[in-house]
């Protein structure tokens, strides 16, 4: 697969994600359901020579896709699968998304409101979301960005209808903390 964009700026990211989530991922949902997907976005020059002359011959940069697989038994399974692809091809740039839950609460009242239940999901409170997640890294895999956009949605009569949307984007300044970025953002390049 291939890409026409980059994702040289904060308005590029965002411009991308909220495409993807309006014609991809919604689509996706209405017409069964969104399995854990990453979208792979390598230097040229980092990936096999069949792709490098398909991107030469079409004038497109490259995009892998590493869907959920029946073998992976958990998330940790997913994210193994990432992390090496990233790290063999060298990865930069990373769109990840899934359908997920969120409990919408004050960020301080958090923990407590999961007391008592074994995930997000299985809490009263919890809402059915579309999540995405970018990642950026820098050429010796360092975590240089994140970007979320969270669609917080129900479902009627097979139609996705949004109750919320909300898009994020951030420097790393330390702070970042994500299953999606550790898998990412190789710390055995540097």
């Amino acid at each position: 697969m291939t890409r026409n964009k980059d994702f040289d700026t904060d308005e590029s990211i965002e411009a991308e994600m909220q495409q993807m989530m309006d014609k991809l991922i919604i689509p996706m949902r209405e017409n069964g359901d969104v399995r854990m997907t990453a979208l792979l976005y390598p230097d040229l020059e980092n990936c096999p020579p069949e792709i490098r002359e398909q991107c030469s011959e079409t004038g497109q940069a490259p995009m892998m896709v590493l869907p959920e697989q029946p073998n992976m038994n958990s998330k940790e399974d997913f994210y193994d699968a990432l992390s090496h692809m990233t790290q063999e091809l060298k990865v930069h740039n990373v769109i990840f998304f899934a359908d997920s839950w969120v409990l919408v609460k004050e960020r301080k009242n958090m923990e407590n409101e999961i007391d008592g239940y074994n995930s997000v999901s299985e809490h009263p409170e919890s809402k059915d979301a579309l999540m995405m997640e970018y990642i950026g890294t820098d050429g010796q895999g360092i975590l240089m960005k994140r970007a979320v956009c969270t669609l917080i949605y129900e479902m009627k009569n097979d139609e996705l209808v949004e109750i919320e949307r909300k898009f994020l984007i951030h420097e790393n300044d330390g702070s970042i903390r994500s299953a999606i970025a550790d898998a990412v953002s190789n710390k055995q390049w540097a």
